[in-house]
């Protein structure tokens, strides 16, 4: 009997949820599924098939887990949705794969479907039935995409935090059990100035236009975070290009030519430091290559900006 119900189940699941759409994200003529839902363990679900995109065909297997630390301890709030692709060309076989990581929250897409449910016998309360056993939560959770948000607001606070703020690590909630509420932490409120305290940021913008905050602390350094935090900042730091020192022990010992480098104007490197051509420190190194490639083609168009700043 439990046979029969396992198969019904899987039949109503692959017929209302393993679409081309939901699989590839198009229907194009290429486009098919060639597995059905199925179930690989006891909190994951899959299904495959053959995407067509730009032209070309590969194949994809679209796949929900509930998340768990270590072989037994399962998250009930914590589910991942995942894409693995193999892509198929003349001498050449190549993989790929990428996940959405979802932590469900009050509000949030299949929060409700996937709320896990009390399990009994004879009126004996038997544990929990987490939300990948229950068809609803599988249904729900197989449509999402396999891709993690830049920015999340966090919710009854009006602040919108984004990938490589502070804040962003900060606000993030926890795996683990089912809640109606959000748990924001005090180190969360205090980060994006709900607790009195105004939070203090520093940017800084590279010659390329891109923008980063500041980190201080273990991991100092720099995180790069959207152009319009350093538009909005009236003391962003900027880059400047400098050489590396000509008595380093490389240079003297071992002959290593200089570097060109392009470091933070706040600390001259220690938060920000990158290799760029040695054009950008000095002009007179453009490779004498280049320049006869383009005395022999007159008819090419000048190349701009060859003694400044540019965009590497």
């Amino acid at each position: 009997m439990l046979f029969f119900l396992s198969i019904l189940l899987s039949s109503t699941l692959a017929f209302s949820v393993t679409t081309v759409e939901n699989l590839c994200g198009n229907s194009n003529p290429k486009s098919l599924v060639t597995s059905p839902l199925a179930k690989q363990s006891k909190y994951e679900w899959c299904f495959g098939g053959v995407c067509e995109e730009n032209g070309k065909t590969f194949e994809r297997e679209k796949c929900v887990k509930q998340m768990s630390e270590g072989e037994d301890i399962y998250h009930e709030n914590s589910m991942i949705v995942s894409h693995s692709e193999l892509h198929r060309e003349p001498n050449r076989l190549s993989s790929k794969s990428y996940a959405g990581f979802y932590r469900l929250y009050s509000g949030d897409a299949c929060f409700e479907e996937c709320r896990p449910e009390e399990k009994s016998f004879l009126g004996i309360n038997t544990g929990k039935k987490l939300g990948l056993e229950k068809e609803e939560c599988i249904k729900c959770m197989i449509k999402l995409p396999p891709t993690n948000p830049d920015s999340f607001e966090v919710k009854g606070h009006g602040v919108t935090v984004y990938q490589g703020q502070k804040c962003h690590t900060l606000c993030r909630l926890p795996s683990g059990p089912y809640t109606d509420d959000r748990p924001y932490s005090e180190e969360c409120l205090n980060c994006i100035g709900q607790m009195g305290i105004k939070p203090k940021t520093e940017h800084l913008m590279t010659k390329d236009g891109s923008c980063f905050e500041f980190r201080d602390g273990r991991y100092r350094g720099v995180s790069q975070v959207p152009e319009r935090f350093c538009h909005e900042d009236p003391d962003v730091y900027s880059t400047y290009y400098t050489k590396t020192s000509k008595f380093s022990a490389a240079s003297l010992f071992f002959k290593k030519p200089q570097d060109c480098l392009e470091v933070d104007a706040k600390s001259g490197g220690n938060y920000y430091k990158r290799i760029v051509d040695m054009i950008n420190c000095d002009p007179e190194a453009a490779n004498d290559n280049e320049r006869a490639n383009q005395k022999e083609t007159p008819s090419s168009a000048p190349k701009e900006n060859t003694s400044g700043a540019r965009r590497n």
